[in-house]
Formats: structure tokens, C-alpha cells, sequence
């Protein structure tokens, strides 16, 4: 972003193949912002067991950025809560209340 004077992000797709976490940690400064973009990124059990092992972590999108994670129902279509002992079988949506897709993505969300 410093390199390109790009000022803003507002969505990111992340497919780093298991990598997502290491990204995020990477991006912190990105995630906290107010402006901070909304993630789609790839939630499957299957590549990330061994990330919830060594990092104790439920989510890979820090909560303490503030974070509100939905889940997307790739066959569907439909957005649904994420629940507390959810292990990602699916894509996830991950925006913060600030960002402009909040509220209706909050709306539809089941």
C-alpha cells in the first residue's frame, strides 16, 4: 500500500491457502483502522486444524480489531451468524461496523 500511495482498501479476497493468518498478523496496522476493509476469505477445517492448534485462536480475523465475522453459504447465497464454536465448514465474511456493507449485510444476515 506505501509503495503504490494506495490510501484505502475497501474488500479484500484472501486465498492464501492456510497463509491467512500470517496476512492478517502482517496487516494489523490495516485491520484496526476505522476505514478498514471488509475480508472474504476461504474458512475450511481442513486447512486450518493446525493454525487453531499452535494459536489457541477460534478466528483468524483478530476480534480485538473489532471484526464482526458472518458466514456465506457458498451453494446458496444465504449470510448467517457466526457461532461462538463454529469451525469454519465455509466462505466467511469479516467487516467491522464502520465499513458501509455493515448494516445490510447485518440485515440479511440469519
Amino acid at each position: 500500500m506505501d509503495e503504490h500511495s494506495v490510501s484505502r482498501v475497501d474488500v479484500m479476497k484472501v486465498a492464501l491457502e492456510g497463509a491467512e493468518l500470517m496476512l492478517f498478523a502482517e496487516q494489523e496496522n490495516l485491520l484496526e483502522r476505522t476505514d478498514a476493509p471488509l475480508i472474504l476469505y476461504e474458512g475450511f477445517r481442513i486447512s486450518y486444524s493446525r493454525i487453531w492448534l499452535s494459536s489457541g485462536r477460534n478466528s483468524l480475523v483478530p476480534r480485538s480489531c473489532g471484526y464482526t465475522l458472518l458466514l456465506l453459504n457458498s451453494e446458496t447465497g444465504e449470510i448467517s451468524e457466526l457461532k461462538p464454536d463454529y469451525r469454519y465448514d465455509s466462505m466467511v465474511i469479516a467487516v467491522k461496523p464502520s465499513h458501509p456493507a455493515y448494516e445490510r449485510l447485518r440485515g440479511v444476515a440469519r
